[in-house]
């Protein structure tokens, strides 16, 4: 990034040699003194997240094209930004036609946030899978609780946008939906076993062996009762199922229905 002269043309193309890597990307030479930044996410057109000292090794001899370059007022040093020189055809203007909406894939995750998770599909693209994509449950999952990093998993892809280089994909969309048809298996009174997820102001998130997690209210729990400690189990019992709005109405208490019995 150094030099007074010869300055390279935006849009020239060199032959550069990587030298090292820095934190934003790796440092090629491109001959006469003159070296540059191949920023990390110039690196895989494919993947914004992608670490350049992931895909290049020092000695690498690439073909680069000059993005941008800028004069120091002071020194006169010049400072040179590259981008790997691409084929004409930009991936992403093709990723209608590989990723389709409502296709499968699978890839690997590669980075969690408390909004969701990276997924690195194994056709090379970056793709983001929204918390509630996650799992059907209502409740607000922990991204670090569902995946982890390096797992291999299939999704499906919601969304594509190739202006935007985008892709949403989803984890529950390859998963049957455990709400459908709940009512009918699972009707008042019936007993489903589960485990604490977590104490609430006014109850406890149950997460339940079929697939799906309520709020037992406060005012359902069983009278006497300890104190609950995440993981513990628990035995429920289904009072009403609403498959729309996807919740469901659970008690401690086992309430027979009207006119049952006594």
């Amino acid at each position: 990034m150094s030099g007074r002269k010869h300055a390279p043309a935006v849009g020239s193309i060199h032959r550069g040699r990587v030298v090292g890597f820095i934190e934003r990307g790796a440092m090629v030479s491109l001959g006469k003194g003159l070296t540059a930044l191949l920023k990390n996410h110039a690196v895989c057109p494919k993947n914004k997240l992608a670490v350049a000292s992931e895909h290049l090794a020092v000695g690498d001899d690439r073909d680069v094209v000059v993005l941008k370059v800028s004069v120091s007022k002071t020194s006169g040093s010049i400072f040179v930004d590259v981008g790997l020189s691409q084929p004409e055809v930009d991936p992403w203007s093709e990723v209608d036609s590989i990723h389709p909406i409502g296709s499968c894939c699978f890839g690997r995750i590669i980075r969690n946030l408390d909004s969701g998770t990276h997924i690195l599909l194994d056709s090379g693209f970056l793709a983001f899978i929204h918390m509630s994509e996650l799992s059907w449950s209502r409740r607000k999952p922990v991204v670090d609780e569902t995946l982890a990093v390096g797992d291999r998993i299939e999704v499906a892809i919601v969304d594509t946008d190739s202006e935007a280089r985008r892709i949403d994909a989803s984890l529950k969309r390859t998963l049957p939906d455990p709400w459908q048809g709940l009512a009918v298996r699972f009707p008042p009174g019936t007993a489903l076993s589960g485990r604490i997820n977590s104490k609430m102001k006014y109850g406890y998130f149950i997460d339940l062996e079929i697939g799906v997690s309520a709020l037992l209210h406060k005012s359902e729990i069983a009278e006497n009762s300890a104190e609950f400690a995440r993981g513990d189990p628990i035995t429920i019992y289904v009072l009403a199922v609403n498959e729309t709005d996807k919740k469901l109405a659970i008690s401690m208490i086992e309430k027979r229905p009207v006119g049952e019995g006594n």
